[in-house]
């Protein structure tokens, strides 16, 4: 693990998914076992938790231990939760909606997402995109680890975003995204909702150079 802080078991709990709550007990304390039950709930693919036995071998481990580490220390704040809740709108109706998920990394006011992929997808970048809204972040990072392919992400207009996803995740029933008011902290501070959604299409970012 690299992490110092990482538990794979954690987000296969955190995970509403059926196929979550269906590997949830196989959980054990092997940190090998646990990431495998996690990709099988990351891809719906079953045969991550049943049929893959093979390890990573020390060489490819070390390898993305090193690439890891030109970005991150260890001790940085990994599995961040992110939630908001609000109301879905439509001309006539309102609903309450939540979105929920967990961000891999933040560190120096910077959301990273990783990523061990062949290729990134929309839908990665749609995630992180969510989670720099919900989070309140202006900038984050979608980083494929096993290609060293890194992309900034900010969203510019977060306001006609979230209408966007809203319109998106309610298949055209509701057209506006409401947040809920934030409440005062003792001493007049505004309480931060860090928020984000497993989402699934892409927003275009900007590579790092």
């Amino acid at each position: 693990m690299f992490f110092d802080r990482y538990n794979p078991s954690l987000e296969v709990i955190l995970n509403p998914k059926p196929i979550a709550k269906q590997l949830s007990g196989k959980l054990t304390e092997d940190p090998w076992d646990n990431s495998l039950l996690l990709t099988a709930v990351d891809t719906d693919q079953m045969r991550y938790a049943e049929q893959v036995t093979r390890k990573v071998s020390g060489e490819v481990r070390d390898a993305l231990t090193r690439r890891l580490a030109t970005q991150l220390p260890r001790d940085c704040s990994a599995q961040v939760p992110m939630a908001l809740s609000g109301v879905a709108v439509a001309s006539s109706a309102a609903t309450p909606i939540t979105f929920v998920g967990v961000a891999d990394a933040v560190h120096d006011g910077q959301v990273f997402e990783l990523k061990f992929v062949s290729e990134l997808d929309r839908a990665m970048f749609l995630q992180l995109a969510l989670y720099l809204v919900m989070g309140g972040y202006q900038t984050g990072v979608l980083w494929n680890t096993r290609t060293d392919e890194r992309w900034a992400v900010q969203v510019p207009d977060r306001e006609k975003f979230m209408h966007a996803v809203i319109v998106c995740v309610t298949k055209q029933r509701y057209r506006a995204f409401q947040s809920t008011p934030q409440q005062p902290e003792p001493g007049g501070r505004l309480r931060r909702i860090a928020g984000g959604l497993l989402g699934r299409s892409r927003r275009d970012g900007q590579p790092l150079i």
